[in-house]
């Protein structure tokens, strides 16, 4: 629901994903990348409502560019972010 944020439904259940905030100039390839979150986190067995967070968060930085590839200044503090939240490397 852009930046209202994001739902999950799964087994009965629906979890509210907060939007970041962002001033979004290319809405390009926001869901491609809020899915690829997602996916990520599913995939490495993430709580459902930390794979809607990486999402969220994903979409939020595309949106402040234009184009759909992150620009390696970017990409780098992403990394470190979501190394900090999992405490992964």
């Amino acid at each position: 629901v852009g930046a209202l944020g994001s739902y999950i439904h799964h087994d009965n259940q629906t979890i509210k994903v907060p939007a970041f905030d962002a001033s979004p100039i290319d809405t390009t390839g926001a869901g491609d990348t809020y899915a690829a979150g997602f996916l990520y986190g599913y995939c490495n067995n993430w709580p459902l409502a930390k794979c809607g967070e990486l999402g969220s968060l994903l979409a939020s930085k595309i949106v402040e560019q234009k184009g759909v590839k992150f620009n390696k200044d970017v990409m780098e503090q992403l990394r470190d972010s979501i190394q900090n939240s999992t405490g992964t490397n």
